[in-house]
């Protein structure tokens, strides 16, 4: 059963203006919402150009598969070892089994999950389970420090693509476009 709303309805905020003040509020809420529209449409071309980047750099699709395995909460590097596990036994080869590969952090793994963080630009703070004062926690610092340095010379080397769209012109559309407003809807 839908509850009833309480309190003052639609239109309550008028009550008492003369056409004026009634159209000075119509006014301050156009100019409002211009500005979030704007600000809407401006953020929707710049996410454009970050898609356009990536796929200038030919890896759109491993940006959406990662993306779409963090967001599924899988950890991206277990899942591909795991596939790569299952087709090398697959194929025959004597691969020892363990009861849990991945029930301890590993070696590396601090370092790996350091460096990922590093190339997101996110801040040198290692995650609660990698103490600074721990192994784990200084490889997840040198992690961070290698990823960090990693991106700064890929953007010094320019090595990724630069699409640039003044902020007037709506980039045109491609099938790229096409295929991510297919998959957002």
């Amino acid at each position: 059963m839908a509850k009833k709303k309480t309190g003052p309805g639609p239109g309550h905020n008028i009550e008492g203006l003369d056409e004026d003040q009634r159209f000075a509020l119509t006014v301050h809420h156009a100019a409002i919402i211009d500005k979030a529209e704007a600000a809407k449409k401006a953020e929707d071309n710049n996410l454009k150009n970050k898609w356009k980047v990536a796929k200038a750099d030919g890896i759109a699709d491993d940006v959406k598969e990662y993306r779409r395995q963090v967001k599924e909460g899988i950890d991206p590097i277990k899942a591909m070892i795991e596939r790569a596990v299952r087709i090398a036994k697959a194929m025959g080869y004597d691969l020892s089994d363990q009861a849990d590969l991945f029930a301890q952090p590993r070696d590396g793994q601090a370092y790996s999950l350091g460096k990922i963080a590093g190339m997101r630009g996110e801040p040198c703070k290692p995650p609660p389970e990698y103490a600074e004062n721990t192994a784990n926690g200084q490889d997840w610092m040198q992690g961070h420090a290698d990823g960090a340095t990693l991106m700064a010379a890929l953007q010094e080397s320019k090595a990724t693509a630069e699409i640039i769209t003044p902020e007037s012109e709506e980039p045109e559309a491609d099938d790229f476009d096409e295929a991510m407003d297919e998959e957002a809807a």
